[in-house]
């Protein structure tokens, strides 16, 4: 009898939307910007500062006008470690995503620094309250494309048995339109940032997530923008930790 109301609770929570691995989620914060840069090549961009929690989740989307970019670092100050996601270089430029777990708490600004100065640099700093020891990478795909409205990243399977943090970040070669979110598999996914001052602002970066609460098979994720552009775009799968018991 026991087994089986704890099944009907596993179905019941699966239904309604609840993470499942000892309730394991992560709480959107806040999220910090810069704007494109401009023309004039320049050797790193910084965000304003943002106050962190002890043991919170950033991740970061740099990008640059330049399709030849190598690299570019994420530094923090205060430090805190960051981990690359390879760069997809070309079509509109370059884009690359970084994470950080288990954050240092207080104020905090972001630096971008690519490999070269270059044109065209812009940020979108995401910021989770997460469970101590959650963020770990578990997949991540990522592609340039040629000019479409819409893109559709390479299908991708989450592997962790309980929740993952999924975000897609992307760049176009315009600021002349703004981002809207597209779709993470079936799951409810929402545009996070942009580089500009609101989300309906036209930029050249957007970020979108979405919870997985069980094992995703073969799922793409999709994010728009308001005309035909060349894209450059980084999917992360995160693992989520449940609460300490």
């Amino acid at each position: 009898m026991l087994k089986k109301l704890s099944l009907l609770l596993f179905v019941a929570l699966a239904v309604a939307g609840v993470p499942l691995a000892g309730l394991a989620q992560a709480t959107f914060r806040q999220v910090t910007y810069v704007a494109d840069s401009g023309g004039t090549n320049v050797a790193f961009i910084t965000s304003p500062a943002i106050t962190l929690g002890a043991g919170d989740f950033v991740h970061v989307s740099c990008r640059t006008g330049f399709g030849s970019t190598k690299s570019i670092v994420v530094r923090s100050n205060p430090p805190n470690a960051f981990n690359p996601l390879p760069i997809q270089a070309g079509g509109p430029g370059s884009q690359q995503s970084s994470y950080a777990m288990n954050v240092r708490p207080g104020p905090t600004t972001f630096t971008c620094a690519p490999n070269a100065p270059a044109p065209y640099q812009s940020m979108i700093v995401l910021h989770y309250s997460v469970p101590f020891g959650s963020g770990a990478l578990d997949k991540w795909v990522g592609s340039t494309t040629p000019a479409e409205p819409t893109y559709t990243s390479p299908s991708f399977s989450t592997s962790s048995s309980g929740a993952e943090l999924i975000i897609l970040c992307g760049t176009v070669a315009s600021t002349d339109y703004a981002f809207t979110a597209g779709s993470i598999g079936s799951l409810k996914t929402t545009l996070r940032g942009v580089s500009a001052y609101s989300l309906q602002a036209h930029a050249d970066a957007g970020c979108e997530d979405a919870i997985a609460t069980v094992p995703q098979k073969l799922i793409k994720g999709r994010i728009t923008y308001g005309e035909s552009q060349p894209w450059a775009v980084t999917v992360g799968t995160f693992v989520l930790k449940g609460p300490a018991k």
